[in-house]
């Protein structure tokens, strides 16, 4: 089985490598669902752009999957919540991420992950899931900003506590994640949440962005999408 496993990974790899990796989504489609969550999982640990596009293939999987038997689709949820926890004794790399791919294909676990995606936020307001480390914190920012892209009234729900990332100065990319959101939510705001003036005050930053968006990886800054976001919302 370790032998098999190593294969896979290796064919992953490849096609997610190549300059062609979009094609070659449709070729994973020959591997059983369930035999690409390990290889893709392992993908999640790499620091180049392939860890975005094992991303974007793990999400497509997971949808398979739910299609195929939704309970293994909720495993694999629960799989990336226990790698958020401290208890996992893991560093959870590409698990937020993976978890707003995941919801932003597939409406059911997305009515049923959604706020516990937003719950690693901001524990004022949430339920004491905050995650401490800013780096993974940023992920769960995507997370919701990919899932927002497709479903807006879902993360409005959570608009309080991306409110709170706009004036996150533990990492300075979460602002410009924050305001990324906000840009997708538009007019779906709940009444009283005014990210406006936390905008206005961003939209001067030349902090860079490292943003996967539309399965590119582009280099923006906080400023741009400040002004992004003001001008979804005017």
């Amino acid at each position: 089985m370790e032998k098999e496993f190593r294969r896979l990974k290796s064919v992953v790899s490849e096609l997610l490598s190549a300059d062609d990796w979009q094609t070659n989504l449709v070729k994973l489609e020959q591997h059983r669902s369930k035999q690409l969550i390990g290889p893709l999982f392992s993908m999640l640990l790499r620091m180049d752009e392939v860890r975005w596009r094992a991303i974007t293939a793990l999400g497509l999987t997971v949808d398979r999957m739910f299609a195929e038997k939704a309970e293994d689709a909720r495993i694999v949820m629960r799989r990336l919540m226990w790698n958020l926890n401290e208890e996992s004794g893991n560093i959870a790399w590409g698990a937020p991420e993976s978890m707003g791919e995941i919801m932003a294909l597939n409406p059911r676990l997305a009515e049923e992950y959604a706020s516990i995606l937003a719950s690693y936020m901001d524990d004022s307001i949430t339920c004491g899931n905050f995650l401490d480390h800013p780096p993974l914190r940023r992920g769960v920012y995507w997370g919701l900003g990919r899932l927002a892209q497709t479903r807006p009234e879902i993360v409005a729900k959570s608009a309080p506590a991306v409110l709170v990332g706009l004036e996150d100065c533990e990492d300075e990319q979460i602002p410009g994640l924050a305001a990324w959101i906000f840009a997708s939510l538009g007019k779906t705001l709940p009444e009283g949440v005014n990210p406006v003036p936390a905008l206005k005050t961003l939209q001067g930053s030349e902090t860079t962005v490292d943003l996967y968006r539309n399965r590119t990886l582009e280099h923006t800054t906080v400023g741009a999408l400040a002004k992004e976001a003001l001008a979804a919302l005017s």
